[in-house]
């Protein structure tokens, strides 16, 4: 089962995207966890009909339509680069590169038709030291929660660029 926390990151970034607020329902999500964490999202019926009048409300319609739009989230596990490799001999302080990917695809289900596809990526260097067990677990749970959301966040500017204008120009 994957986390509640989680999935309320994921609630959030597909469904403030436009501004708008939406109630978290586990229901409309179906998850499968292993080997990586791939989420699908479909909407129904009444909760498009929500999410339409608040975009609407709001001044936003996305460019294509929502119903039986379909999400793919792929989340690969955090990679990193060799230890040796950034050492600070004059402070003899171990850096290390943390890199995060999230594959991101939408298609509409009634014509197949990929409406975006796309490989977000996220770096960030921390510091090591390696005779500290707990502090280094410390930091490498907030490195993996910031990629997250760093990943997540570009992914929601690039749903954001789906929506358009409404017709009277708000």
């Amino acid at each position: 089962m994957i986390s509640y926390y989680k999935m309320v990151l994921l609630q959030i970034s597909l469904f403030l995207l436009a501004g708008c607020h939406l109630v978290y329902d586990p229901l409309m999500f179906e998850c499968e966890l292993p080997p990586f964490f791939v989420t699908t999202l479909a909407w129904p019926k009444e909760s498009q009909q929500v999410l339409m009048e608040r975009l609407d409300f709001l001044g936003l319609v996305p460019a294509t339509t929502l119903h039986d739009a379909r999400f793919e989230i792929v989340l690969d596990d955090i990679q990193h680069d060799s230890i040796e490799h950034w050492i600070d001999t004059v402070d003899h302080v171990f850096y290390r590169n943390y890199y995060s990917k999230m594959h991101a695809k939408c298609v509409d289900r009634l014509t197949g038709v990929v409406i975006f596809d796309k490989v977000f990526q996220a770096t960030q260097t921390l510091k090591t030291d390696p005779h500290v067990y707990l502090t280094n677990q410390m930091a490498l749970s907030e490195l993996y929660w910031s990629q997250q959301i760093d990943l997540f966040d570009q992914l929601t500017r690039e749903l954001k660029t789906l929506c358009v204008m409404n017709p009277s120009g708000n």
